[in-house]
């Protein structure tokens, strides 16, 4: 029969693939099976870590009012401390103004007399460089009023009296205004700093609170716990296979560790299943015609040898005769020695002078 043998070797490597499939199957579940046996520890532990954290949380202070109330005490010191800049600034520059009005002033009062009294003198030599001072200098001083120390025009005598008080006066209050002024500057400049000061100490005061409590033995523990969760979640998940549990260089890691199916053996599997799809049509197709003239001879042969009851055989390929005697089937063990053995081994010489081949 056509194909048969290589039927016949294509079906015997489906059912060592078919073989090999559950077998690594099931190696497949005994390992899954074991690792979920390796990482029961880790679970346990990891749900004992994540019990304390919770204890340890719950027995935490609320840090949530306090963050926030540093946060607002630090801008109101901000905010505190450029009005304080501001307003120092202001009060350096009103301090300055009022030394200019009181140097001013001072001038006013002390020019009249300064003129006077060293008008009076009569110097022998410069105060400077004790030149001495002749004759003709002071000549000069007495016909065209001209110092004898230093050559300038001497100024005027008559001083209206009225002006220079009015000079005076207005000078007083120039002088009086920007004291007034630099008083209520420093005032304010005093009060903002005093403001700044009390701000400054409230976040100094909750900033030690935080530092208080962040070095705290409970806080150590409770990041010492998160740290033990963080870490048995991360063993969990790679011990469990990675996925997206873990990140993505650890779990290229995982990937090139862990046996992978290759899809060229889906592919020959698929290959391999269409080929004896196909052969098994060719040889069905050619064992009808085979068998059914095969069948005609193999009840001429056992009528000739005595079975004249038989009515009809039905030759496989499997080997099964499916014979049918008066019509009605008949089990081949209950055949007589001759015709199980002429069916058995057909290759034995019969009528037909020589042998015929079984599929």
């Amino acid at each position: 029969m056509p194909y048969v043998p290589e039927l016949t070797h294509l079906m015997s490597a489906q059912k060592r693939e078919d073989q090999e499939d559950r077998r690594v199957k099931r190696r497949a579940e005994e390992d899954a099976e074991a690792r979920r046996s390796q990482i029961q520890p880790l679970r346990e532990a990891l749900a004992a870590a994540k019990s304390r954290l919770a204890d340890l949380q719950s027995r935490q202070p609320d840090l949530t009012g306090l963050l926030t109330a540093a946060d607002a005490a630090a801008r109101k010191m901000a905010e505190r401390q450029a009005i304080h800049l501001d307003l120092q600034q202001r009060f350096d520059a009103a301090r300055r103004i009022r030394l200019q009005d009181e140097r001013a002033a001072r001038r006013a009062r002390q020019s009249a007399a300064a003129r006077m009294l060293l008008g009076a003198l009569d110097p022998e030599a410069c105060p400077r460089c004790d030149h001495e001072i002749d004759e003709p200098r002071r000549a000069a001083e007495e016909s065209d009023h001209r110092c004898a120390v230093c050559s300038n025009p001497l100024p005027a005598h008559e001083e209206d009296s009225n002006a220079h008080a009015m000079l005076l006066q207005r000078h007083a209050e120039q002088e009086a205004a920007s004291r007034r002024a630099e008083a209520a500057a420093k005032k304010a400049a005093d009060e903002a700093a005093e403001r700044f000061g009390e701000s400054r100490d409230r976040h100094e005061q909750l900033q030690a609170k935080l530092a208080a409590i962040r070095s705290d033995t409970a806080q150590q523990d409770l990041v010492a716990a998160q740290r033990e969760c963080y870490q048995l979640e991360g063993a969990l998940a790679i011990a469990a296979g990675g996925g997206d549990a873990v990140p993505a260089v650890v779990g290229s890691y995982l990937a090139t560790q862990e046996p992978r199916q290759d899809s060229a053996l889906d592919v020959e599997s698929e290959i391999l299943a269409s080929a004896i799809a196909a052969l098994q049509e060719t040889v069905r197709s050619h064992s009808k015609a085979l068998f059914a003239d095969l069948n005609n001879k193999i009840v001429l042969v056992a009528r000739s040898l005595g079975v004249t009851n038989l009515t009809s055989v039905d030759l496989d390929t499997a080997g099964r005769v499916n014979a049918r005697k008066s019509g009605v089937k008949c089990a081949f063990k209950d055949f007589s020695p001759g015709m199980t053995n002429l069916v058995a081994d057909p290759g034995k010489r019969g009528v037909f002078g020589g042998r015929f081949k079984t599929p």
